[in-house]
């Protein structure tokens, strides 16, 4: 089969799966509103295409992230347990990503240990979820330090267990072989999840504080979050509502990213994740101020088809759609856009 859009690879994923395993992937908290809506909001906003001010044959794509140069606004968000999806898991995330030029954020519920992901060819940031178990927490640190990643990415937005009735439905269970390898027994609750600790500011300073390697927050929503954030010393945040996964009527992304954007400081790194598909939605959240974007479900697609080749093929698919948006609308360059180019409008149907 031919794989020309992200929708392809979606509907041979579905066939491929169990319905069990891809309602997990696709299904989120309460009745789904959040889930839906971070796709309807791309339908809110238009652009306006302007007559560029010279005509050039090179596109470039070029963004600034953690104040280094590169070529791709687009980066692999973590995503657990990935062997559910296909047995290279994250293997295949890393070797997507580095087929890709691009960086793997690697799970903190990964099966693979840390050491071991660190050790794959590529670029890789690691996710931190806290533990009931402070000091592993900082063990954790630790390891992705010696280990060679690049950033940390603390989550903040999931700490307690969602209500998501398609797997309450399907009574949900990880397949044996399949759990968490980087924790340890006493973070364990008796179903097999992970106990997490929520955390505070204090928390985060200190873990900012400990940390060699720049440190991000996941899983932000709020002005305030985002200015403190900020003005402490984070290197960025991703702004995420976790894929609808966790609360329904979250806010969704797009909408609050050029407010967010307003209140940091200059060099501070603004991400965003949720319903990422095509090309024009990456340019609609450039456009609105995003450092790059966090891809989740729709590298998951590519994974579940072909592994790391599915998971290179949508980022390429992604960034051929991407540069040829950015000739349709006459920018050359990701340095030129700006909210100027969009327009928002009322229509509200659901893709």
């Amino acid at each position: 089969m031919q794989y020309n859009n992200v929708w392809d690879y979606r509907h041979s994923a579905k066939e491929a799966l169990t319905k069990e395993a891809w309602d997990y992937l696709e299904g989120g908290a309460g009745d789904e509103h959040t889930v839906q809506h971070n796709r309807a909001i791309f339908n809110q906003y238009s652009f306006r295409p302007k007559i560029p001010s010279k005509i050039v044959d090179k596109i470039n794509t070029d963004v600034s992230i953690l104040g280094i140069k590169r070529e791709l606004p687009i980066l692999l968000g973590p995503v657990s347990p990935l062997q559910l999806f296909h047995s290279g898991g994250e293997r295949a995330q890393v070797q997507g990503a580095s087929d890709a030029n691009t960086v793997a954020v690697c799970s903190g519920h990964s099966l693979a240990k840390i050491e071991e992901m660190g050790s794959w060819n590529g670029r890789k940031w690691l996710q931190l979820y806290s533990t009931v178990d402070a000091a592993h927490n900082y063990e954790i640190i630790d390891r992705a330090c010696r280990a060679g990643y690049e950033a940390l990415v603390v989550t903040v937005d999931a700490f307690h267990k969602a209500i998501r009735d398609r797997d309450l439905k399907n009574s949900f269970k990880l397949p044996s072989g399949i759990g968490f390898g980087n924790y340890p027994v006493k973070s364990y609750r008796a179903d097999g999840s992970i106990e997490l600790l929520p955390l505070g500011w204090d928390d985060l300073t200190s873990i900012l504080e400990y940390s060699e390697i720049p440190v991000i927050i996941k899983g932000v929503l709020s002005p305030d979050d985002v200015k403190l954030a900020s003005e402490i010393g984070f290197s960025g945040v991703v702004i995420s509502n976790h894929g609808g996964r966790q609360l329904d009527r979250a806010s969704t992304t797009l909408d609050v990213l050029q407010e967010l954007r307003g209140v940091s400081r200059n060099g501070f790194d603004i991400y965003i994740d949720g319903g990422f598909m095509r090309g024009v939605d990456i340019l609609m959240a450039l456009a609105l101020g995003a450092s790059a974007v966090f891809l989740g479900r729709a590298y998951v697609y590519g994974l579940v088809v072909a592994g790391g080749s599915g998971v290179s093929d949508v980022v390429s698919i992604l960034m051929n759609e991407l540069t040829n948006a950015m000739r349709q609308i006459g920018v050359s360059s990701i340095s030129e856009l700006s909210s100027e180019l969009l327009t928002k409008n009322n229509c509200t149907f659901t893709i």
